[in-house]
């Protein structure tokens, strides 16, 4: 693994917001893995890495988190927390973080001689370092669930999360519906989760969906499948 490096944090109002609900959403992992990425940015001149198949495995491997799985984080903190962002095909942040020196010059002041005070037997003063500031600590509780908005993206928090679990579920239930040329996108998930449907309702139909053996033939889009499957699975009592 690469010599880490301590990023200056920059002053910008929208960029605590967008780590803290990293956080909050994917924990130490995320927040991890999203500095990983930063380092690998930084190591290029151009602060830019390319968008494809080679590089994603290979911060997949630094990272130590699956290729699926990174995967997904990787198009969260792009398309969700906004922390990330591809133009070209090339991978870039959205924050400027300000990059630490190669090597920490001497100052000049350090070097030039001490004065000699005239008094006998008296001491140069001795510069005190100046204080260094410290980026207060994230507390996760503070983030408000109902009327956060995202403040690049029109979605809400609960709608984020209601986006997570549908990905969590389709990744562990139906991985024939997760391997469809044309999965759901996040805003027709927003969609699903704003319509009458509930969530035993939902898991319902990718289950049906996922029971098709011919369903990479017959559909090509997740969201097309799940709209058919949904007039076929009868809607279930939506529990108390």
């Amino acid at each position: 693994m690469g010599k880490v490096r301590t990023f200056r944090h920059p002053v910008q109002p929208l960029s605590d917001d967008r780590i803290s609900i990293l956080i909050a959403e994917r924990g130490a992992l995320g927040y991890g893995a999203y500095w990983m990425v930063l380092e690998a940015l930084y190591r290029e001149p151009s602060m830019q890495l390319p968008y494809d198949e080679t590089c994603l495995r290979k911060l997949s491997a630094h990272t130590g988190i699956s290729l699926h799985d990174f995967r997904w984080l990787l198009d969260d903190m792009i398309e969700v927390y906004g922390l990330l962002v591809v133009h070209d095909n090339c991978l870039s942040s959205t924050i400027a973080y300000r990059k630490p020196p190669k090597s920490a010059a001497p100052s000049v002041l350090s070097t030039a001689p001490a004065a000699i005070s005239e008094t006998p037997g008296s001491q140069p003063a001795t510069r005190r370092p100046a204080p260094q500031a410290t980026t207060p600590a994230v507390d996760t509780n503070d983030i408000p669930l109902e009327v956060f908005l995202h403040p690049e993206l029109p979605y809400t928090v609960p709608q984020l999360r209601f986006y997570d679990r549908l990905k969590k579920y389709i990744d562990a239930k139906a991985p024939r519906v997760a391997e469809m040329r044309q999965p759901l996108t996040r805003d027709q998930v927003v969609e699903i989760g704003n319509s009458a449907y509930h969530d035993a309702h939902i898991h319902a139909i990718v289950d049906a969906m996922n029971t098709e053996a011919r369903l990479h033939t017959r559909f090509t889009s997740a969201y097309d499948a799940f709209k058919y499957f949904a007039t076929v699975v009868p809607m279930k009592t939506k529990p108390a």
